[in-house]
């Protein structure tokens, strides 16, 4: 049999009865008992008896730092607040002034307030001493591939550490929100490509997001929302007035087991990976990170 798992903040995974896990299982929420090797039949039977399963939190991945022909900020807030097809962003009058400085350090940027609300649009230009061929932020979009076709590019994914954060922060000072009790995390766009790509780059910085979908109504349309929530480790900020709200998380995170159902058997391909002198089956240096949401998994054993 093969067995789909199904985990609280939305992930799903097939996997065979025999593929090995790093995995607590108790009563409450599994934080005192110690971490085992258990296979996924076990994880099976565990749940069914009525207990609490968990895996360990996805720490944070390390990639080499990428050649980016746009600030990460910059393009994240773009993504956001920025017209779909031209070098303008949108924010409130009390951001404008932030945003405006961030923008700034690499292109010339002319201010227009709208008299009849509290939005500002910055209109972006190019900035003197740039290179002709990249001179100017629309060029730059067309060049990256997002102008009119918003999404995270693959090369942004996979910057290094900084750069990850400063495109989250993009993002989350356009479309991100803060609780002001908890300190909780939501960010919400109407574009599942858009919130797909933040998902996966917050699961590469170790942070535990749930994936949430739902229907909202305004000035007479209906419209799908994707909404992502997380207790952030970072600040996922630069704007002050969110940045203030930030509470940095210090309890241990665990990735919880919502659901184990038994399915009839697919083909599945278990991999081994060479991880030097870590010999004991219990040593986490034979964990290993899989899919979209960087799930950490145990190593093949190879007899």
């Amino acid at each position: 049999f093969c067995y789909e798992i199904f985990f609280t903040n939305g992930d799903s995974v097939i996997a065979d009865e025999e593929h090995r896990w790093y995995a607590r299982a108790g009563k409450g929420y599994c934080h005192k008992p110690d971490w085992n090797v258990l296979t996924t039949q076990e994880l099976y039977v565990a749940k069914a008896l009525g207990l609490s399963v968990v895996i360990p939190s996805r720490p944070i991945t390390e990639f080499e730092e990428k050649e980016l022909l746009i600030d990460p900020y910059v393009l994240g807030y773009w993504l956001g607040n920025g017209s779909k097809q031209s070098a303008q962003v949108h924010c409130h009058e009390d951001d404008a002034d932030e945003v405006a400085a961030r923008f700034e350090k690499h292109y010339d940027i002319s201010q227009h307030h709208d008299e009849r609300s509290k939005c500002i649009t910055l209109n972006v230009s190019s900035k003197t001493g740039l290179k002709k061929d990249c001179s100017s932020l629309s060029q730059q979009l067309k060049e990256v591939g997002v102008y009119g076709n918003k999404h995270i590019p693959e090369i942004y994914m996979r910057g290094n550490i900084q750069q990850r954060i400063d495109l989250v922060r993009g993002l989350c000072d356009s479309d991100g929100t803060i609780d002001t009790v908890r300190g909780r995390v939501t960010y919400t766009s109407t574009r599942q490509d858009l919130t797909d790509g933040l998902y996966t780059v917050l699961a590469s910085l170790g942070e535990n997001v749930s994936r949430y979908v739902g229907i909202a109504n305004g000035f007479g349309i209906t419209t799908t929302v994707y909404t992502l929530t997380w207790q952030p480790k970072f600040n996922p900020f630069y704007l002050s007035r969110k940045t203030a709200r930030f509470q940095e998380r210090a309890a241990e995170t665990t990735c919880p087991i919502k659901s184990i159902v038994k399915i009839d058997s697919v083909p599945t391909q278990c991999i081994a990976v060479d991880c030097g002198d870590a010999t004991e089956e219990t040593d986490f240096r034979k964990s290993f990170l899989f899919g979209e949401g960087f799930i950490p998994t145990h190593n093949t054993i190879i007899n």
